[in-house]
Parts: C-alpha cells; structure tokens; sequence
C-alpha cells in the first residue's frame, strides 16, 4: 500500500520529532512571518531545518538512516537493505543473537521507495511503530 500524501507527511512529521529528536518552531513566537514548517534540531551549527521530507528526500533519508546506525554503534549490529520485486525495499537489522536482542527487527521497514522503508524501519527502531 503507497501511503497519501498526508500520511507522508505525518510520517515526516513523527520521524523529525520521535528519530531525530527536533521540535517544530512557533513561527510567530520566533518572529517569523508565515511560511513551511521550521524545526529547532539543537544543532548548533544547524539550528534549524525546513523542507525535511525524509519520506521523500534521498538526502534526508540518509540524515535518518545515520541516526539510526548512531543508536546502533554500540551494539553487534547491522543495517541491511534489501530489495525485493514484490515488496520494494526492506530494511532490517542483523544480529549475532537475534532471539535474545531488543534491536533486532526482522523486516522493519517494508515499502515501495527506500526513502519511505528508512523511515519506517527507523520508527520502529527507536520503539515507535507507524501505520
């Protein structure tokens, strides 16, 4: 099932809140006139960020999918992304000892674009599950 364009959007919008941590600006209480929403990110050299549509976005599934692979750098782990003709892209994670593991997640991430699977597979990752 290909999500709408809103529950893109709202995959988005869990993903810059639950995975990457973010808050979303109150544009007036910044100063700012109208415009796309902003998120506050902590960053200090990036404060901020507009347009992120990791759902979407190479570059912004990539920022996601690092994210992902930090929670991970501790652990015995691997990222693996599969593609597969009924499914699209899978992304899972593999581990020593996998009946024993609370990170390791068997298909994870199933959809038809690998930008819509690393969002969906980093939810569940940081224990948040969608649709």
């Amino acid at each position: 099932m290909t999500p709408t364009p809103d529950e893109l959007r709202r995959i988005d919008q869990r993903v810059a809140i639950e995975v990457m941590g973010w808050h979303l600006a109150d544009r007036k209480e910044c100063g700012w006139g109208d415009g796309p929403d902003v998120w506050l990110t902590g960053d200090s050299e990036n404060p901020t960020q507009q347009h992120f549509h990791p759902t979407e976005q190479p570059a912004a599934a990539f920022e996601v999918l690092r994210r992902c692979s930090l929670r991970l750098s501790d652990t015995v782990h691997q990222i693996t992304i599969t593609h597969t003709e009924g499914d699209g892209f899978v992304v899972t994670t593999d581990s020593v000892f996998p009946k024993h593991d609370p990170f390791h997640i068997a298909n994870a991430g199933v959809a038809p674009t690998l930008e819509l699977a690393i969002c969906l597979f980093a939810l569940r990752l940081f224990g948040k599950p969608s649709l």
